[in-house]
């Protein structure tokens, strides 16, 4: 029920706002259907996303493209130019950098300051996204980061190694559920491997939902920096409404303003001004 679902989200958690989203791993594993089946329902889903935007004004979401068709997902972009949704969803898992023809689309995005959303996937759309690349700068990410877990490290260096960034030195990227305490080992590992060190672009064009009971949370906000990060509740999640934490999130948000744990403009920034920043496409 969509309005019990709105009133909860503002009466129970004390969010005005939310970014609707379909659940990452069932996106990641759409690139692997068949494409003209994808295309449909990349057409049905973003129809019924968008519908549900222009009926309730506290909701936004993000599009799928089914980028086993290229030329079908930009003809969607095309088709949706006029209406209002926040960002595109890509599968994190997919090696964004060697996928051939992608170039269009991502231009499509910067020029217009459109977010790209990547979701962590636990890994469960892993298996067909790094089959058959043999580019040497391939095998030095994966040798760089030889767990299949780190697939996420691999497709963000997977841009960096091809020059992604430097076409596209404003791109805007939401990583989702990744936390913040990998970007700075992150950085690290590459560096030792002898691969472009990708802290610049993991503190200029990303920006990470966040839970403040991280561990470290403070030293990694102060590190990626705080215009970066997003507070997010991940609710509902798996049909335990309140996410993983229930409606803790936004009481503990507001127990360390109170506390001075951060400060009024810290709090401003992950509650609502850098989610407006991104809304916000000029």
């Amino acid at each position: 029920d969509i309005d019990q679902w709105s009133t909860t989200m503002k009466e129970t958690i004390g969010v005005d706002r939310q970014l609707l989203n379909f659940y990452g791993p069932d996106m990641g594993l759409m690139y692997t259907t068949e494409p003209a089946l994808a295309v449909k329902i990349m057409r049905i889903f973003n129809d019924r996303m968008i519908a549900l935007t222009k009926k309730y004004s506290e909701f936004d979401c993000n599009i799928w493209l089914a980028m086993q068709d290229i030329p079908a997902s930009y003809d969607e972009l095309l088709r949706l130019e006029n209406e209002r949704y926040f960002g595109v969803h890509f599968g994190e898992q997919v090696p964004w950098g060697f996928i051939p023809g992608a170039e269009k689309i991502f231009d499509y995005l910067a020029e217009r300051n459109i977010p790209i959303y990547l979701h962590f996937a636990n890994g469960l759309d892993r298996a067909p996204a790094w089959r058959g690349f043999k580019q040497p700068e391939f095998e030095r990410i994966r040798q760089a980061f030889p767990d299949p877990w780190q697939n996420y490290q691999r497709t963000i260096m997977s841009l960096i190694e091809t020059g992604w960034f430097d076409r596209w030195p404003d791109a805007r990227l939401v990583q989702a559920e990744q936390g913040i305490a990998f970007p700075e080992e992150f950085s690290r590992t590459a560096q030792l491997a002898g691969l472009r060190d990708p802290a610049p672009y993991l503190k200029h064009n990303f920006w990470y939902t966040i839970e403040l009971e991280e561990r470290q949370f403070m030293s990694q906000a102060d590190w990626v920096g705080w215009s970066q990060l997003l507070f997010a509740t991940d609710w509902p999640h798996g049909g335990d409404a309140g996410g993983a934490n229930r409606y803790e999130d936004t009481n503990y948000v507001n127990r360390m303003l109170k506390k001075n744990y951060i400060t009024q403009e810290q709090y401003d920034l992950i509650t609502h001004k850098n989610y407006l920043k991104l809304l916000n496409r000029d």
